[in-house]
């Protein structure tokens, strides 16, 4: 959305850092979906994407599209990429049954623009997979999304790099 304020009484022009720019609640992911439902055999695994905008925000939600299968507790973190600092995170419970998108509110978290961080989930029964998904980038808005990580274990940084996309987002306002 673009917001204008100007003076009136004739002059109608803008007042200084008029007009500017918001954006309200954009994801990286519009209407796509995963590709596959991978099954691990009960091994979890921490799973998440990497992404950057290119512009300074705030991250409000956290999101993923879960496999039908997967079911209990799970935290969606978000994660500075370059010293892997957990940023924040949110709890969600998946019940068995529909596959889609489940949403995580955390407190909001201010982004820097240019900056990598790092969406992720740790899965037990299903993962969601798109194998190299990130042959380009996925860009909505600001945001762009330029890899998916990986690592066996619970809770924990994904360190693996991979060309997957492991179906963890965010909602990013400004």
């Amino acid at each position: 959305h673009t917001i204008s304020t100007r003076f009136s009484g004739g002059t109608e022009s803008h007042l200084t850092w008029s007009p500017r720019n918001l954006i309200c609640s954009v994801h990286i992911f519009t209407t796509q979906e995963p590709a596959e439902f991978l099954d691990h055999a009960g091994q979890s695994y921490s799973v998440g994407n990497i992404f950057t905008s290119s512009v300074a925000g705030v991250i409000t939600h956290l999101r993923y599209f879960k496999a039908a299968e997967e079911s209990g507790s799970h935290t969606l973190k978000l994660w500075r990429s370059s010293d892997q600092q957990e940023l924040t995170s949110g709890p969600v419970n998946f019940t068995a049954g529909a596959s889609g998108w489940v949403v995580a509110d955390v407190p909001d978290v201010a982004i820097a623009a240019n900056t990598q961080y790092v969406v992720s989930i740790t899965t037990f029964t299903k993962q969601s997979k798109t194998p190299c998904g990130f042959s380009t980038p996925i860009n909505n808005g600001p945001l762009q999304a330029t890899g998916g990580r990986w690592v066996a274990g619970n809770g924990i940084f994904p360190t693996t790099t991979s060309c997957s996309n492991f179906w963890t987002d965010v909602r990013f306002s400004m």
